[in-house]
């Protein structure tokens, strides 16, 4: 009985050999597929670490761009306050432009006015002038007329 239990043992691994062995086949191909998934995993595991790499690059990137951008805001608030100040002056250099082109304009205006009054003074003091010029001619035309009846009339000078 021990030869015949011996001997169909043999019989069905023949058996399971030859057609694909339907209970050894997936003894086999769990073996294999843990395999691949021990593979994988490995693959997944570096993949993660390379991942983690980049993680903290970008990280640290990140860190280096918030610092940048923390600056280029103070550099832009510190260029805003500027600006203001230079509109702030420029406003007061314009203000006092203006009043200054006012001032010019009044000046000229009273230059205007006074050359006008020196153009009718320098009138007035020519026909004035000619006034008095006249009135010498009628003071020696007077004198000659004078001496004239002096003479005529012989007066004493007394």
């Amino acid at each position: 009985m021990h030869e015949l239990l011996h001997t169909c043992r043999w019989l069905l691994v023949v058996l399971l050999v030859a057609f694909g062995g339907g209970c050894a086949r997936p003894w086999f191909a769990r073996g294999a597929r843990l395999q691949e998934l021990e593979a994988r995993d490995e693959e997944l595991r570096a993949e993660r670490d390379r991942l983690a790499e980049v993680v903290e690059t970008l990280r640290a990137t990140s860190e280096e761009l918030l610092a940048s951008l923390e600056e280029e805001r103070r550099a832009v608030a510190e260029l805003t306050e500027e600006r203001d100040r230079l509109a702030e002056a420029f406003a007061a250099e314009s203000e006092r432009a203006r009043e200054l082109d006012e001032a010019r304009a009044a000046a000229v205006a009273e230059l205007s006015r006074q050359r006008d009054n020196s153009g009718d003074s320098r009138a007035k003091v020519a026909a004035l002038e000619e006034e008095l010029e006249a009135a010498k001619q009628r003071v020696k035309q007077l004198e000659r007329k004078l001496e004239t009846l002096r003479v005529c009339c012989q007066m004493p000078d007394s």
